[in-house]
């Protein structure tokens, strides 16, 4: 295992993370910079909140592509161990975006990607699960870091004695969790906002 080739594929990962889709995006439906308007964030529940639908599952998908890019080229690059970092600096790339002043989103998208790439099975059930759960109870922020804690454990538990994965798994976690800090907060406050679905609808309409 090649040192240089394990930097390349954590530099790549995180190079792949600063392309900041929401703000990208955003500007194509009318915001500036979508770091302004509600949470602040630019990942794909402020832009639903602010933008509608459409904006966000483009978004989303995008967010989602970085993490399994990072993934990708990473194992081409270091194999396993590759791939685990590529994944992992994406999100820190995604999170903390040097070519967007640090400023960026909470990850969760972008690590569903990595997961995506590095187990796929697992991930399109979490991406499954996670879609009905968030229009059941309508807190993406519980979903997000009961998610993201299920799927590591699950992730690990599929692949014992892999350190790579258990790289993988606890950075995620970790980073996901402390991006959602303030969220935490509000939900011990029983202060976090829940979806409504309704203004959402009407914001896409008057795009």
């Amino acid at each position: 295992m090649s040192a240089v080739k394990l930097v390349l594929a954590a530099l790549a990962g995180y190079l792949i993370g600063n392309f900041q889709s929401g703000i990208l995006v955003s500007r194509r439906f009318g915001v500036d910079d979508i770091r302004k308007v509600g949470s602040g964030g630019t990942g794909t529940t402020n832009v639903l909140r602010n933008l509608g639908f459409l904006p966000s599952l483009i978004v989303f998908a995008c967010d989602m592509l970085k993490g399994a890019l990072g993934v990708w080229i990473g194992r081409w690059l270091g194999g396993a161990w590759g791939a685990a970092l590529g994944g992992v600096f994406s999100i820190v790339g995604h999170n903390w975006p040097a070519l967007f002043g640090f400023r960026g989103g909470k990850g969760v998208a972008t690590a569903l990607g990595a997961l995506i790439a590095l187990e796929p099975a697992l991930g399109l059930v979490v991406l499954a699960v996670a879609v009905v759960l968030i229009a059941l109870i309508r807190i993406v922020s519980i979903v997000s870091i009961l998610g993201t804690l299920a799927a590591v454990i699950v992730l690990i538990a599929l692949n014992p004695g892999n350190g790579a994965y258990v790289f993988f798994g606890v950075c995620a976690l970790v980073m996901v969790v402390y991006a959602h800090r303030e969220n935490i907060v509000r939900l011990k406050n029983g202060t976090e906002r829940r979806l409504d679905f309704k203004a959402i609808l009407n914001k896409g309409k008057r795009k």
